[in-house]
C-alpha cells in the first residue's frame, strides 16, 4: 500500500534512499560553496590583472551564468527524454 507523505517528509528527505540523499546533499553543499567563493576569488584576482575592475568581473560572471541558466533546464529535459 502506498504511504501518503506530508510536507515535512519531503523537506527532510526521509523517503529517499540514504545513498541518493547523501549524494544530493553533498552536491548542494559543493556547488553552493563554489558559487559563494568564486566571486570573492575573482575580486581578489582582479587587482593583479591589468584593466581588471568589478565591472569586468560582473560582465564575466554574467556571460557565464546567463547561458548556463538558460540552457541547463532544457538540456536536462532533453537528456532525461533520451534515457
Amino acid at each position: 500500500m502506498n504511504k501518503i507523505y506530508n510536507s515535512r517528509d519531503y523537506l527532510t528527505l526521509q523517503f529517499v534512499n540514504p545513498v541518493i540523499r547523501f549524494l544530493t546533499i553533498s552536491d548542494i553543499v559543493g556547488l553552493s560553496s563554489f558559487g559563494l567563493v568564486a566571486p570573492v576569488f575573482a575580486v581578489f584576482i582582479a587587482g593583479s590583472i591589468q584593466g581588471g575592475t568589478l565591472a569586468v568581473i560582473g560582465i564575466a560572471e554574467m556571460m557565464y551564468l546567463l547561458p548556463r541558466s538558460l540552457f541547463q533546464t532544457p538540456a536536462a529535459y532533453f537528456i532525461q527524454v533520451l534515457i
